[in-house]
């Protein structure tokens, strides 16, 4: 089925307003992007912004459950990384959803 061709902030906006059918969408534009932000944020190594002080401690936090040894790779890490903000953000954007919406677009997934 062919998604219409929405903005990032139509998609946003439709996720507040309760329309689960979007996130799927929502959460993999949200994923795309703060991989990009996180690999620019790894290789620096410094935050300046909130949200790179939040990939660097991210990050810091997901090192600390890599086995013992064998260290994440960038680009793996960047994923992680990227994967655990964009469902955050999801989680925050839905939060004003009822339990049977959220519950609804868990079974879809």
């Amino acid at each position: 089925m062919e998604h219409p061709n929405y903005t990032f902030q139509d998609l946003t906006a439709r996720a507040r307003r309760g329309d689960v059918t979007v996130l799927p969408r929502l959460r993999h534009e949200i994923h795309e992007h703060l991989v990009r932000v996180a690999r620019q944020t790894l290789d620096g190594g410094t935050g300046r912004s909130p949200m790179q002080k939040q990939i660097l401690a991210t990050a810091r936090q997901l090192a600390r459950y890599a086995r013992p040894g064998q260290e994440m790779n960038r680009e793996r890490l960047a994923w992680r990384v990227a994967s655990c903000l964009s469902e955050t953000m999801i989680e925050r954007l839905t939060s004003s959803l009822s339990s049977s919406q959220t519950m609804e677009e868990t079974v879809r997934l």
